[in-house]
């Protein structure tokens, strides 16, 4: 079996995820390929890692050469409009397109085509319109944009139900906005071809089944993301916090994200339940991530590592913790939480997207209500008054990880999932 992944790049979070299968696969004596944009900075790769390439300017002619000078102006042209004074607060808003078109070469087809994070990366018109029809296409979701006109969480925003336009994170909205085009051009790639999807939380698979992008695929189901659980397994919380300088005798919340301050990721809100907690207990928090700590006398003492670079050094991290806080609004299954618990660090978390998925109260962690730090803190002041029941969720979060989230057993399904779909016998889209 031969399979064809796509992604952004083999680092990050979908591309963790990606390349976590890809080596899933490789083990499994799968002939993987891994294809990534070449604007990726990569080293230490083999031979199973390969850049996407556009035209061969040698083999194009003045024609489609100067077709491709007016088609990067107009691609120059939208993006400006869509990032053109757009409201604060919102995630990244993407185009269906690439930089050149990016037709898949028939020569070199495997059985299977997996796409992962292709935004920017795969040009939607000219990849799919290269691919046969009956070719088996799996596509791993790792948020909305698959779903939507552009943006990549729709903020409570249903619009994609019907076709984007009027969209609220663009300046210019309007029923034929940059939203209701370039959803019109991912609709039109995506019909007849061999579509099936899936998505790591029940959140994002049920809205994809709803959605009318993928009103012709095949299957819909979940395969939570696996990962590497040697390297994030506990450690002992002393020596973590020895080699992090932190103090042994205070109980110490964790919190992380990519950028401290993406509205989605919450911590606004965590900082606002920081400053009700009801506890008597000695508390500090860790925090890792880009971006600045508003200064405020209410919180308590805060430990910014900034950008933690490293698995095994993010292990300490989250080992060095008494609880993890999650604080997102809208997201799909975070790494952060499913890593922090993997070391047997529980989670404390608004009941939002994918997260309930993972995040149980009574068994793994606990949960408050969508957006409500009062109850986050409320959450987390139980929690850091009762080690007993923090070491009880820990050892629970542990225990599910390794059985849902373990790389081999996210790597099987997917080996299940592809030869069902190469069978003659397709699976039935899903009721």
């Amino acid at each position: 079996m031969i399979v064809d992944t796509f992604c952004s790049s083999p680092i990050g979070g979908a591309g963790n995820a990606a390349n976590n299968l890809h080596q899933g696969l490789l083990s499994a004596g799968v002939t993987s390929r891994f294809w990534h944009a070449q604007r990726a900075k990569l080293t230490n790769l083999d031979h199973t890692y390969q850049p996407l390439e556009g035209p061969d300017s040698h083999e194009t002619s003045w024609t489609e050469k100067a077709g491709l000078v007016a088609r990067s102006v107009g691609l120059r042209v939208q993006r400006w409009q869509a990032k053109y004074q757009r409201p604060a607060g919102f995630d990244l808003f993407t185009d269906p397109y690439a930089k050149t078109p990016t037709p898949w070469k028939p020569e070199i087809v495997g059985e299977i085509v997996h796409l992962h994070w292709i935004s920017r990366v795969i040009d939607y018109p000219s990849f799919f319109a290269s691919l046969p029809d009956d070719l088996p296409i799996v596509w791993t979701l790792h948020d909305m944009n698959p779903l939507t006109g552009g943006c990549h969480y729709s903020a409570g925003c249903d619009q994609y139900r019907s076709g984007c336009g009027n969209c609220p994170q663009l300046h210019w909205r309007g029923q034929k906005d940059l939203s209701q085009r370039w959803f019109a051009e991912k609709q039109l790639a995506l019909q007849g071809k061999n579509l099936h999807i899936v998505a790591p939380s029940q959140w994002l698979t049920d809205l994809a089944r709803e959605a009318p992008m993928f009103a012709e695929a095949k299957s819909f189901q979940r395969i939570p993301n696996g990962f590497n659980l040697q390297t994030f397994r506990p450690h002992a919380k002393a020596s973590a916090r020895k080699i992090l300088g932190l103090p042994k005798d205070k109980v110490i919340i964790g919190f992380g994200a990519e950028h401290l301050g993406e509205h989605r990721k919450g911590f606004a809100e965590l900082l606002q339940a920081l400053c009700c907690l009801s506890t008597e207990a000695p508390v500090e928090c860790l925090v890792f991530g880009a971006g600045r700590i508003p200064p405020d006398e209410q919180l308590p003492p805060i430990h910014s590592l900034g950008y933690v670079n490293g698995a095994n050094r993010l292990a300490l991290v989250y080992s060095a913790c008494d609880l993890f806080v999650l604080p997102s609004l809208e997201d799909n299954a975070p790494q952060t939480a499913l890593e922090a618990m993997a070391c047997g660090t529980p989670v404390v978390a608004f009941d939002a997207g994918g997260v309930p998925d993972y995040v149980i109260p009574e068994e793994t962690g606990m949960l408050a209500g969508h957006g409500d730090a009062t109850e986050l803190a409320a959450c987390m002041s139980i929690l850091i008054d009762n080690r007993e029941l923090r070491q009880q969720l820990g050892a629970g979060a542990r225990k599910l990880i390794e059985q849902d989230f373990e790389q081999s057993v996210m790597t099987e399904r997917y080996l299940e999932l592809y030869r069902n779909i190469s069978s003659p016998a397709e699976l039935r889209r899903s009721a």
